[in-house]
């Protein structure tokens, strides 16, 4: 998720009920829950790739 609007987080939990395993993940910041909060500059891992989380505020402040 990218931020806790309804139209983002809604299907997280039919998500992690159809996949087992399956994490949520958001800001810190944000302030919603997740089983993983993530901090700018942090490195994401899964299987071969890998993701950079950036900070990038907009409507959301």
């Amino acid at each position: 998720n990218t931020h806790m609007h309804a139209d983002h987080i809604t299907g997280t939990g039919k998500l992690k009920s159809l996949l087992p395993g399956c994490q949520s993940m958001i800001s810190r910041t944000s302030g919603a829950k997740a089983d993983i909060l993530l901090e700018p500059n942090e490195t994401v891992k899964f299987g071969r790739h890998e993701l950079l989380v950036r900070a990038t505020p907009g409507h959301t402040e």
